[in-house]
């Protein structure tokens, strides 16, 4: 006699750390959530073929050995146990899609309900560069569910998928140590005060870190007074390379390059500057965003991405053009100008991010999507 109160099982496909990264961070949050798996029964199966954020892209033989052992492994699961889905984080793009593409195939052939969580873009500009390519993403997306991280995203994969996706906005835990709010800190800077500017993410150039040193330089060149802290780990630059640039553009006694720092270091560093600064121009729903937001602080960033679904340009911080350096610096300097602009940015970043963008959401916004997917799901749970 089958129990009505067993919880349905998910099997999920999931890429976890390391390395570290949007997608792995907010996968681990799921299979980790008590309010989640109070509900569900989760198996995860991790998707795990690089070590750090640089070997992402990287091809060698390791991984395809293990592209074999996870398709092993997900047969086996689907030949011994009943799922009521399989939670997917289907890689959008490059290798790595090909290399799903085979997961997909499986669980087709298997007849398996699959809900995509698509925490990456890029799959409307790759489809419309050949026939097949459009053809492989259509079935991949197939009588499939779709979670897509904000409203805009749906664009990506409006030529291959002919349902409605869910809306499932990102979040983050809030902190449990007591930083000042920007409610009940002192918000006026004296003369003598220096405006504090923050980058922090990898050393990547899509992440605009050398538009970012372009503008810092017209910024100099007004005679404006400000510091820059760069923070993050290596990518195509690594610190040592940055440095010798930030010389040789003069503005070694303008910026700092700090390396990477982790949990209550970067909190503090998060905590004492005036403007973040990220004017990526490849990302879909960037954490470090949410992160700048529960400290209150102004954001200036691109339009890229979930980027204007997440800060409202005017409102919680500035958006330019992705690769604009002179709109960048001339948004930095309205923020560096402008103490009462930026007081008010910091009130409404904090209040954005406490309504919408808290880990409590993300959890509740998931399981909203379960139960919906499990009630349409004709599994007969075991």
């Amino acid at each position: 006699m089958k129990s009505i109160n067993k919880k349905p099982k998910i099997l999920a496909l999931l890429q976890l750390p390391p390395p570290i990264h949007g997608a792995s961070m907010m996968n681990q949050a799921v299979i980790k959530s008590p309010a989640i798996t109070d509900s569900f029964a989760i198996t995860c199966l991790p998707l795990q073929f690089a070590s750090s954020v640089g070997d992402i892209s990287s091809l060698r033989l390791s991984k395809f050995i293990k592209v074999i052992e996870i398709s092993l492994r997900l047969v086996k699961a689907l030949t011994t146990n009943r799922y009521a889905f399989v939670y997917f984080t289907l890689s959008p793009v490059g290798f790595a899609f090909y290399r799903d593409l085979l997961f997909v195939s499986i669980l087709k052939l298997f007849r398996t309900k699959i809900l995509y969580h698509m925490h990456g873009k890029g799959i409307k500009r790759n489809a419309n560069t050949s026939k097949i390519k459009k053809l492989l993403y259509q079935f991949a997306f197939k009588n499939t569910f779709v979670i897509v991280l904000a409203p805009i995203l749906r664009k990506d994969i409006e030529t291959v998928y002919a349902g409605l996706p869910f809306i499932v906005n990102n979040g983050i835990t809030p902190l449990t140590r007591p930083y000042p709010s920007p409610k009940t800190k002192t918000k006026t800077k004296t003369k003598t005060d220096v405006i504090q500017i923050l980058y922090l993410s990898n050393l990547k150039t899509n992440k605009g870190i050398l538009i970012l040193l372009e503008s810092l330089v017209m910024l100099r060149n007004n005679n404006l007074t400000f510091k820059t802290q760069i923070v993050g780990n290596d990518g195509e630059l690594t610190s040592s390379e940055l440095k010798k640039i930030i010389k040789k553009m003069g503005l070694a006694s303008f910026v700092s390059v700090l390396g990477p720092k982790y949990d209550t270091a970067k909190n503090e560093i998060l905590n004492s500057c005036d403007i973040f600064c990220f004017p990526t121009f490849n990302d879909a729903f960037p954490l470090v965003l949410l992160e700048a937001m529960q400290f209150g602080k102004p954001i200036v960033s691109t339009f890229e991405g979930a980027i204007a679904d997440i800060v409202n340009n005017g409102e919680t911080g500035l958006l330019v053009p992705q690769k604009d350096c002179t709109a960048l610096a001339e948004a930095l300097q309205k923020l560096i100008l402008d103490e009462k602009l930026r007081n008010m940015m910091e009130n409404r970043a904090l209040e954005k991010f406490s309504n919408q963008y808290t880990l409590h959401h993300f959890e509740e916004n998931i399981c909203a999507v379960f139960n919906n997917i499990t009630k349409k799901s004709n599994t007969t749970l075991q």
